[in-house]
């Protein structure tokens, strides 16, 4: 069937104010020399699997971006970062890690929507995400633009008011700190393990702080 012809003369689609998630598989030289450091270190702070219960979360300190053993990742974290401000045209301002932590979730641990204040950049990095516990959720910030919702024929991004990423291990996810997140209860029957961390500009007062105009009155 022929197209219906255009009552317009010309018509343009135009997206404005996107927000990026970027999504960075590791190559398996670095994946497994990361999984190796990371999880040997996790096995000395952390409980062994089978004490591990059902149900309860369990995290590192968050400063481990002072332990060794996660240096390769956060290398690589920075490398990531670093792409994501050059992608939307900031100035290459230094970054700094300002809390990195291990997270081991068994059966039935899930974590609730929140977003990570006073950084400018998060991340978290899978090691181990078994099918059932292998995706993490991205909330749309407008809650006004659900105030009406029309029927769909079809579920897309388009009108999306939740976006669920698939994670594997070796797998990155970079995003703004602002962005509201949540991860589903793990169905699995295993551990989910990941890495979560964040950035903020080193210098934010001097470099970054400072009125974007020019208030004085003489012309």
């Amino acid at each position: 069937m022929p197209d219906t012809p255009s009552p317009f003369e010309k018509s343009n689609t135009l997206a404005f104010f996107p927000t990026y998630i970027w999504a960075h598989d590791l190559k398996p030289a670095d994946r497994d020399a990361v999984n190796e450091s990371i999880t040997a270190r996790l096995k000395e702070l952390l409980p062994a699997d089978g004490q591990l219960a059902v149900g309860r979360s369990y995290q590192t300190r968050t400063d481990m971006q002072n332990d060794p053993a996660f240096a390769r990742l956060l290398t690589l974290a920075d490398e990531a970062a670093r792409s994501a401000l050059a992608f939307l045209d900031h100035a290459p301002l230094p970054l700094r890690v300002t809390g990195c932590w291990g997270n081991v979730s068994p059966p039935g641990v899930h974590h609730p929507e929140h977003a990570h204040p006073n950084n400018v950049l998060s991340g978290v990095y899978y090691l181990r995400a078994p099918q059932g516990a292998n995706t993490i959720s991205f909330h749309d910030p407008r809650p006004q633009a659900h105030i009406i919702a029309p029927p769909v024929v079809k579920q897309t991004q388009k009108h999306a008011s939740t976006v669920e990423l698939g994670a594997v291990p070796g797998r990155m996810f970079l995003f703004p700190a602002w962005m509201r997140h949540s991860v589903n209860a793990n169905a699995s029957g295993e551990i989910r393990v990941s890495v979560a961390f964040n950035f903020m500009l080193e210098n934010f007062i001097d470099s970054a702080s400072k009125p974007r105009f020019d208030g004085s009155l003489e012309k």
